[in-house]
This record gives structure tokens, sequence and C-alpha cells, in this order.
């Protein structure tokens, strides 16, 4: 997809359908078939690359890697390609959402700290209540 209107017009609806959702949009990888059809790949990840990373809730994962095992049609990757690919946007996906997912483990450490003396404390209260009453 090459026009920009369409390639927006895309990414609303996908917007308007998942409101809340953070998309992860791949765009095209890297082809070598000796056509034209390399050059209108390239010119789409070119528009896609321009375009998704500046819509609200959209991560954008370079799919472009030039030096992807392909296979003999040169537009489908090798097994090794698609491994190689599959790391490549999981890396990206990590990296992007690290701050939005990472769990806060001092906050979580200094929580369970806090409720645990507060237990501690809660139980000699009461025990201490309980050995005077009897």
């Amino acid at each position: 997809m090459t026009d920009p209107l369409e390639l927006r017009s895309n990414l609303d609806w996908l917007r308007a359908e998942y409101p809340n959702a953070l998309i992860a949009f791949c765009g095209h990888t890297v082809t070598r078939t000796g056509t034209s059809a390399d050059q209108d790949r390239a010119r789409a990840a070119e528009l896609e690359a321009r375009i998704v990373p500046t819509r609200r809730g959209f991560l954008w994962i370079d799919m472009r890697l030039p030096d992807l095992p392909l296979a003999a049609d040169g537009v489908h990757q090798t097994r090794e390609g698609y491994r190689r690919l599959a790391n490549h946007a999981w890396n990206q996906i990590v990296r992007a959402t690290r701050d939005e997912t990472s769990v806060p483990w001092a906050a979580i450490l200094i929580g369970a700290a806090a409720v645990g003396v507060a237990a501690v404390y809660g139980y000699r209260r009461w025990s201490k209540r309980n050995d005077e009453e009897t």
C-alpha cells in the first residue's frame, strides 16, 4: 500500500475498532525478486515508517532487515529468516513497552516489607491483648 490516504484510513479504522489497544504494526519486509515489486514494497515500508509512528496507540515495528535469508521466490523468508524476524519484532515490542509494562520491583518490595511489618505489629498487639484478657 503506497497511498497515504488509504494507510491513514486503515489506521483510523483500526483505532476505532480497538480504541484502547496498543496496536503493533509490523511493516513490510525486504524482498529480492528482481522485479518492480521490490521497489513497491520498499516504498510502502517508507510510507508506513513515516505515518504509523505518529499515530496515537500504534507501535511501528520496522521489519526491513536487509540480510534475512529468503526462500527461492525472493519474497518469503526461510525458517531461519522467520525466526530472526520474530525475534526482531519481539525485541522492538519489549523495548517500546518496557516502561509501561515493567514491574516496579522497588515499590513492590517496599510495599511487601510494610505489609510484613504491619502484620507482625498487628499480631503482637493482638497477642498482647489476648494475654491480658486471660
